[in-house]
């Protein structure tokens, strides 16, 4: 089995960091704004996104230092 590389710890952090935030932002956001408003609309998709973007970015960065793996395989012990 071959060791992940820096560019597997920051985009399995950043894919699933990024996605989160851009959708609870947008779901959170759609409550708050005038859906008849086009304008407003898409300035809280954009603002979604640059949020999503930037803190997903911030902490797959911290995950290449820190190597954290969520989907690490465990072996299980057959009975």
């Amino acid at each position: 089995m071959t060791q992940p590389t820096n560019f597997r710890y920051f985009i399995v952090t950043f894919s699933a960091i990024s996605a989160g935030i851009i959708a609870g932002l947008i779901t959170k956001g759609l409550f708050d704004v005038d859906l008849n408003d086009l304008n407003a609309i898409c300035h809280l998709i954009l603002k979604s996104i640059i949020i999503g973007i930037i803190v997903g970015a911030v902490l797959g960065l911290l995950n290449i230092y820190f190597k954290f793996e969520p989907f690490r395989k465990t072996r299980t012990k057959d009975l």
